[in-house]
């Protein structure tokens, strides 16, 4: 979608963002974290202000079984403003699940509740990014 956070984190010529109706949902590729990437960033904006309308985020990982677990990490708010905002820190947690190895392969998926739309834009995994 056109539309681009103001402060031109990622660079100057960016001018697109991932748009996410309400009830949709948009799950990231996959990426590697260990105990030095332990936070997610982003910026938001959604259509309209409601204290009804949460942006969900959660991290997708593999527990010891293989199996596909999803843990709750934050969530955005829609509560006064329509204007792109950053977030606030999201701790990862399953970044300290490979403590004698390296890292754990992660996908993050963001989920819109209540009646807002969302615009998403320069997801960080902290310090660096993907």
């Amino acid at each position: 979608m056109s539309g681009n956070e103001p402060y031109y984190v990622h660079g100057d010529g960016e001018t697109k963002s991932l748009s996410i109706g309400s009830g949709g949902s948009a799950t990231s590729g996959t990426m590697c974290v260990g105990l030095n990437e332990p936070t997610l960033r982003l910026f938001v904006r959604s259509s309209s202000p409601s204290s009804l309308s949460k942006l969900k985020v959660e991290v997708l990982f593999e527990d010891a079984t293989g199996t596909v677990r999803s843990l709750p990490i934050g969530t955005a708010s829609a509560l006064t403003s329509t204007s792109w905002n950053p977030s606030l820190p999201m701790v990862i947690g399953v970044n300290l699940l490979p403590l004698i190895g390296d890292q754990t392969p992660v996908r993050f998926r963001l989920t819109a509740q209540g009646s807002a739309d969302w615009q998403i834009d320069d997801v960080y995994v902290d310090p660096r990014y993907h």
